[in-house]
């Protein structure tokens, strides 16, 4: 996908050169699907482009997703897009991150289906979560079963070292344990929250 610059190169390579019936296999590469992506192949009339397929395919093989975190407005989606979405699965991905080109509004359909979208996510990576929505955050903790990690980067100028959108969650999931695992910056250390299940004990961790 990166040598063919675009998923659109990489559909034209797909369709031209493999024969009819051709067995894929992309399991030998690691790489970030960018989850914005999606909005840019169905046109203005709803209609997705033929190079769903090759979306479809991609998603399936990603091991990092870069997820839309801007929460400002939901934004309405196509019966094309809703379609779209009910076909993608990222079974291979284990983190999730802040997408760092577009914040994106996330439709609420997005955040009822987290689970099934990804299955195997143990790392939520929020960045500095200046433009994260809480809502986002709470269905991961919600929705995604083997989350164990969740970072993200603290204002020192904040009191406390909590933000806002993890302290106010007051919806149901596992126990949150707080290890704090610092970058060597004194402007934004990371800290990472450490998920334990329920019966789960983790070294060197703090309650929240």
């Amino acid at each position: 996908l990166a040598q063919c610059g675009s998923l659109q190169g990489f559909h034209n390579s797909r369709t031209r050169i493999l024969a009819p019936g051709a067995i894929e296999d992309y399991s030998g590469s690691d790489f970030t699907f960018p989850f914005a992506l999606l909005w840019r192949i169905i046109d203005e009339r709803g209609h997705v482009d033929e190079c769903a397929t090759t979306a479809i395919l991609v998603a399936s093989y990603a091991t990092e997703v870069s997820f839309p975190s801007g929460l400002r407005d939901h934004q309405v989606c196509s019966v094309g897009f809703y379609s779209l979405v009910a076909r993608l699965s990222f079974p291979r991905a284990t983190k999730l991150t802040e997408g760092s080109d577009e914040l994106l509004p996330v439709p609420d359909m997005l955040l009822d289906c987290m689970g099934r979208l990804f299955p195997s996510v143990t790392t939520l990576d929020l960045s500095e979560g200046e433009e994260l929505g809480e809502t986002v955050v709470h269905a991961a903790m919600g929705q995604l079963t083997q989350l164990q990690t969740i970072t993200y980067y603290v204002d020192t100028h904040e009191d406390g070292f909590c933000p806002a959108f993890l302290r106010g969650n007051r919806g149901k999931g596992p126990s949150i344990h707080v290890s704090l695992d610092r970058l060597d910056s004194e402007e934004l250390p990371l800290t990472t929250l450490t998920i334990c299940r329920e019966g789960e004990e983790r070294e060197g961790s703090v309650d929240d």
